[in-house]
């Protein structure tokens, strides 16, 4: 008795045309594609290391200084998150010529300083025009031995 062996036929994968297939999607998806800028919600100049020892502006006659939410001064004087608006509106009346400068704590949360600069566009002044300086807590030695 004979077997007769059958040789099978390999399944041919029509390579040629997937590749076109792929050249079109390729195509197709870098022609629909959006490229993204980055865009910042808010333009905040801080100060670099060397220019915290000196005042940023000459002439300016009203300091803010913002600790937290319970301590902040005016001119020296204390001052409730919402009395801030007229004491600066106040301010500006007096003084327009004069402007603001503004030192806050690094560990304000940001929605006191959203208020705090809401207070101050309310009162007259732009936010790009008032120098901000960020206060740093002072290092003790146990902090700087580690």
């Amino acid at each position: 008795m004979e077997f007769v062996v059958r040789k099978r036929n390999r399944p041919v994968v029509p390579i040629i045309s997937l590749i076109d297939i792929l050249a079109i999607l390729l195509i197709f998806f870098v022609a629909t594609s959006t490229f993204r800028e980055k865009k910042s919600a808010m333009k905040i100049n801080l100060p670099t290391a060397g220019s915290l020892g000196a005042p940023l502006v000459r002439d300016i006659s009203g300091e803010l200084a913002v600790k937290s939410e319970e301590e902040i001064t005016f001119n020296g004087l204390p001052v409730s998150l919402a009395d801030l608006p007229a004491q600066l509106t106040q301010f500006k009346q007096s003084q327009p010529d004069r402007k603001v400068e503004l030192l806050a704590d690094q560990e304000i949360p940001l929605r006191v300083m959203v208020a705090v600069w809401d207070a101050l566009t309310g009162a007259g002044f732009r936010i790009n025009e008032v120098p901000t300086r960020i206060q740093t807590p002072p290092s003790t030695e146990s902090e700087t031995n580690n």
